[in-house]
């Protein structure tokens, strides 16, 4: 189980939707470009980096209610066990609370985890999911370029986020180089940080982003990422 201090503290943080959310989630993973910089999904809705959610539920069942900080964030007690969860497509690992519903989408070619947690959507509380820089020609001059270039510009598909306010580079206890950002919209910087990973294949990087869980579940899960050979 990942190093988590004996007390989790009650974190006062506004509810967010995280920005991978809706980068990734559309029900039939087919991403339409309206025009340049903007994406818009199936359902109508265009990426508009994290807002506020809903409130959830007011009611939820024991086992939620256990799991709910006073800022509705996702935690655990020290002695929850934690599993070991694996991409369904791509090789990457990453450890997770037991306790954690996570669910995955039908015909989705970024291999993704989403929360399903407390009444809040999946759709909108994506996890983790892998981009292949192969999707597109827009992506492919990132292949061969650093990977903290194709992060300073990955803002530029959404409407919604205007630019970063910071790229602090890190890496995890597995190894990994990590690019822990943070995105600019209209109000300013947003409320949550994004994570990317690079991996050994220079075509593909790991995205993860947190709208659901204690900052220190989060910290624990992505410290935990790792990447292995492909299938």
């Amino acid at each position: 189980m990942p190093d988590i201090p004996s007390l989790v503290t009650t974190v006062k943080i506004t509810v967010v939707i995280a920005g991978i959310a809706l980068l990734l989630i559309i029900y039939n993973h087919n991403i339409s470009f309206q025009k340049a910089g903007t994406i818009v999904l199936p359902a109508g809705g265009t990426y508009l980096g994290p807002s506020t959610t809903d409130a959830p539920s007011e009611n939820p069942n024991p086992e939620e209610k256990a799991n709910i900080t006073s800022g509705n964030k996702f935690t655990v007690t020290t002695d929850t066990p934690w599993i070991t969860v694996k991409g369904r497509i791509y090789p990457y690992s990453f450890s997770a609370p037991k306790t954690l519903t996570l669910t995955t989408f039908a015909n989705d070619q970024y291999d993704m985890y989403a929360i399903s947690w407390n009444n809040l959507p999946p759709d909108q509380n994506v996890l983790i999911g892998v981009d292949n820089l192969e999707r597109s020609d827009a992506l492919r001059q990132y292949i061969k370029r650093p990977k903290r270039s194709y992060i300073q510009n990955w803002w530029k598909q959404f409407n919604g986020l205007t630019g970063v306010a910071s790229i602090t580079e890190f890496s995890n206890k597995n190894g990994l180089k990590g690019y822990k950002t943070k995105f600019l919209n209209s109000g300013g910087p947003v409320a949550n940080d994004d994570i990317f990973f690079e991996v050994m294949s220079p075509k593909y990087v790991i995205h993860l982003s947190n709208g659901a869980l204690d900052p220190i579940i989060f910290d624990a899960i992505v410290d935990s990422v790792s990447w292995g050979k492909l299938y």
